[in-house]
Order: C-alpha cells, then sequence, then structure tokens
C-alpha cells in the first residue's frame, strides 16, 4: 500500500439528490471511537451489516487492498478503516454538493477553528452558509481531493496537526490550479482536515471562479500526486534524488563519450557501429544544409525523429542500458510514495530528463568531416610558389627545346605533373561517400606536397641556371659557322 493516498473527484452543478445517504453515513453505528485499545479484536455484527450496505451499492469497491486486508484480519481496525475509506471516498456521489461541504466542515473528528473546520487561500474566517451557497450555485464543474496518510506516517512527518496541512495546501495551491488547467488568478478552493485515527487526511473542493476553465486527467491527476508527495516526503527522499542525479548524470556522460568516439572513428575512416555511423552521417548533412538555432527544440519534426533514432540506438549500449535501468529504479522508489503503478522503461528519448544527450549530439554531429570538405582546404590553401622572371620564363622554355625527348629531367617533370593531376581529381571526387581522414593527416599530406614542390621547383632552377650557359656557347658557335653536330662533339 503506498503511503500518501489521493482520491479524485467531480460533481456537475446540475447533480440531482441520489438517496440521503449522507445523513445514514454521518450517523451510522459502525464508527468506532478510542479505537487504538481494541482494534485487534473481532469485527462487530454492526461493521459487519454495514460493510455489507456499502458492497451493495459500491462493488467495485470488494477490488480495493482495504477490504482485501478487512477479509483477512476480520478485525475492528481493519473494518473500521475500509470503512472510513468508503465513506470518505463515495461521500461527493451521496448527496447535494452543498451538503458535500457541511459534511467535510462538521463531521466528526474535524478540526476545527470556531464553529467548523474549513480553510482556503487566507486566515480570513470563513462563513459556512455563505461556502455552501456558493458551491451550489456556481455554474460549473467542481472537483473534490482526498489527501491521506497512515496515522504512524502522519505522526513521523508532522502532519497530524492542522497548521501543517494548511501551510501544505497553500503552497501548493498554484501547482494545482496549473494542473487543472485553471489560472491563479481564476482558482477558489476550501478544504478541512480530519483526524481520523488510522488515516488522517485533508478534503479539498476546487473550482475555476467563472466556471470555464478546468479540466482534469490521468496525468494532471499523477502530477498533483507527485508534487504533494514530493513536498511531504522530501526529507526521506533526499538521498534517492541524490543517487538518481548521479546515474543520470553518469548517463548522459557515457552517452556523450560514446558518441564522440563513433564521430572519431567516422573521421578516421574506420567504421564502429554502421547503423549509428549512417545516422550521424546523415544527421551532419542535415544539419549543413540548415539555417537558423541548430538545437533540438529549434528542429523541424524529421530532424527530431533523426535526432531521437540515434538517442535509442545509444540505449542499445549495456553500459548505458545498465545506468538507466539504475535511474529507474530510483524514480520508481519514489513513485511508490503515491502510486501502486510501476513506470514502464521508455525510450531515452522519450525522457524529458535526458534532453541534453540530443542537443551533445546535435553539437557533436556537426564536427564530423566529410570528402566535400577537402578540396576546399586544398584550394583555400595559398601555396608559396615564387614567380620566374620574365627572362628566366623565357630562358627555361628555350632550354627545355635544347632537352631530348627521352631525357631523364623530363620524364621526372611528366610523371610529377601527371601524378599531381590524377592526385587532384581523386581528392575533389564528389562520388565519395566515406567520411574523411582526420585533419591532421590532412596537413601531414600537405606538408609532403609541399617538400616535392620546393624539391622540384629548385631541381627546375638549377636546371635553369646550367643551359643559360650552354644556350649562349650555342649561340656563339652557329655565329662562327659552326654546325650543332660539331659543337656537341666539342
Amino acid at each position: 500500500m503506498t503511503k500518501l493516498i489521493i482520491k479524485f473527484g467531480y460533481m456537475k452543478p446540475n447533480k440531482k439528490n441520489r438517496t440521503g445517504f449522507i445523513e445514514y453515513i454521518a450517523k451510522r453505528d459502525g464508527v468506532i471511537k478510542n479505537i487504538h485499545s481494541f482494534g485487534h479484536k473481532p469485527s462487530t455484527s454492526k461493521q459487519k451489516n454495514l460493510i455489507t450496505n456499502l458492497l451493495k451499492k459500491y462493488p467495485n469497491m470488494q477490488s480495493h487492498e482495504l477490504y482485501q486486508e478487512y477479509l483477512t484480519k476480520k478485525s475492528i481496525a481493519s473494518t473500521s478503516e475500509f470503512i472510513s475509506y468508503v465513506e470518505e471516498t463515495m461521500i461527493e456521489e451521496l448527496s447535494h454538493i452543498d451538503e458535500y461541504v457541511q459534511y467535510i466542515a462538521e463531521r466528526p473528528r474535524v478540526v476545527k477553528e470556531g464553529h467548523h473546520g474549513l480553510f482556503s487561500i487566507s486566515d480570513e474566517p470563513l462563513v459556512l452558509e455563505h461556502v455552501k451557497e456558493v458551491v451550489k450555485e456556481h455554474p460549473g464543474n467542481i472537483w473534490t481531493a482526498i489527501i491521506s496518510l497512515k496515522r504512524n506516517d502522519a505522526k513521523r512527518l508532522g502532519y497530524d496537526s492542522l497548521n501543517l496541512w494548511k501551510s501544505l495546501v497553500r503552497s501548493k495551491q498554484n501547482d494545482v490550479a496549473r494542473y487543472l488547467k485553471i489560472d491563479t488568478e481564476n482558482f477558489e478552493w476550501y478544504g478541512a482536515f480530519h483526524d481520523e485515527s488510522h488515516h488522517p487526511h485533508v478534503h479539498l473542493v476546487m473550482f475555476a471562479k467563472d466556471g470555464k476553465q478546468g479540466y482534469l486527467n490521468q496525468k494532471s491527476m499523477d502530477q498533483i500526486r507527485f508534487v504533494f508527495a514530493r513536498e511531504m516526503f522530501k526529507d526521506e527522499h533526499l538521498h534517492i534524488y541524490k543517487k538518481q542525479t548521479q546515474h543520470r548524470d553518469q548517463l548522459k556522460l557515457v552517452s556523450k563519450e560514446l558518441i564522440q568516439e563513433h564521430i572519431t572513428s567516422l573521421n578516421q575512416n574506420i567504421e564502429s557501429d554502421p547503423k549509428i555511423d549512417s545516422l550521424l552521417l546523415q544527421l551532419h548533412r542535415e544539419l549543413k544544409s540548415m539555417k537558423g538555432k541548430q538545437s533540438y527544440g529549434y528542429l523541424q519534426k524529421p530532424l527530431k525523429r533523426l535526432v531521437d533514432a540515434i538517442v535509442d540506438e545509444l540505449s542499445k549500449n549495456l553500459h548505458v542500458q545498465k545506468l538507466l535501468d539504475l535511474w529507474y529504479e530510483q524514480r520508481n522508489e519514489i513513485l511508490s510514495t503515491y502510486t501502486n503503478k510501476q513506470e514502464q522503461i521508455h525510450h531515452l528519448s522519450d525522457l524529458d530528463e535526458f534532453k541534453s544527450i540530443k542537443n551533445t549530439i546535435i553539437k557533436l554531429a556537426k564536427e564530423i568531416q566529410t570528402t566535400e570538405q577537402i578540396p576546399k582546404i586544398i584550394i583555400d590553401t595559398p601555396i608559396p610558389v615564387k614567380e620566374m622572371k620574365e627572362e628566366d620564363q623565357r630562358n627555361f622554355e628555350e632550354s627545355v627545346l635544347l632537352i631530348p625527348p627521352e631525357s631523364e629531367d623530363v620524364r621526372e617533370i611528366e610523371t610529377y605533373s601527371r601524378k599531381g593531376t590524377q592526385s587532384d581529381i581523386q581528392y575533389v571526387s564528389p562520388n565519395r561517400n566515406n567520411s574523411m581522414m582526420t585533419s591532421d593527416s590532412i596537413r601531414l599530406l600537405y606538408q609532403i606536397s609541399n617538400l616535392f614542390e620546393s624539391s622540384m621547383m629548385k631541381r627546375v632552377h638549377n636546371y635553369q641556371v646550367d643551359h643559360r650557359l650552354i644556350l649562349k656557347i650555342r649561340k656563339q658557335k652557329i655565329t662562327l659557322g659552326q654546325h650543332e653536330n660539331d659543337t656537341h662533339k666539342s
């Protein structure tokens, strides 16, 4: 059984009086006072008769755990607790709305301040008849809630007195209004604390002043339960939250490291996980063409689904799975405070607590370096080539004409030129989809190419100097009437 029980209901403005059963249960003989001294004794006949009548009217109550406890123990205490639960839970279905307000204000064991036990947003005295009239004439739906603790928990936490309950409800009224879909300034509520022997509890009546706002679904109910449970058990949950935060932060760190490993592998052209690699490359290409702020909240739905798919693929990692299981273990320990349902493990991408992982993936995906980026690096990098003087250029061209086609120097220059051209074509090939090597490797190749270039330019320069002299001698020989063959022979 949960430590905190919160039961919700609502009443329509046109609700009719069902039977007058309210008077019956308000005066019933099954109410037992000073139960602590003899609660272990067997149930009385009046208690058993009352339970029989209640189950005829509300047969679904037989599935409740308090009824199962009654069947097991058949004691005065367990019987009284089940009767009280039915009474508190179904009271709004048994009377007019104004009668319900009067019931929670004047019933036995209500803690009163003055003539009744109603309280609200301030300590200003409330007139019971006025509140009854307001509630009765209200044009919209009215929601009710019963917030209940076991006696031992109430005593341990300090919720066995009116003042702490009042402070609790007042401190959480804005949260309750938000989850009821009612504007804060349009929200009105009244409460009453009942110091029941087994389960001290507070009743709440809540509505929108204009009668137009208000909506309560299962998600909103769970959110309200969480708001109260977090406050009431905050000291006990402190160590749980600490562990949960540690698991969450560690999971985020591991996820980031895994993504970084994939990015590094991609940049080094090393395949790690084909599916994740493919998704990361796809995300990288999409982000390159995207304008505006590149964070998860600003992405279009198709791109969000792509990021979610990467997150879910990461969650298949055994280390990530273990951390997520530990995080859920702490989460369910907190949930057990106010619900018997264990939360099913969702996809990692569905959990708001881990949204930062998505933005980490987006940031790192932009660091992937693909082949399309290589020509830009080469083209944009200036190559320090010294320009020849006009005379040197002319002499070089003329001197090359003197070199036989089979010359080793010519073959080396042509070979280098062909290799360089082929190399450039290979780099800029648009059909390559694999990732490029790291930037360090690119810089290394660039430096090597510069060394080759420097060496070739030096050889060309030396070649120019030698053949300038040869050319001059050749011209002089021709002027003197000597044949070219004689020149070469001499």
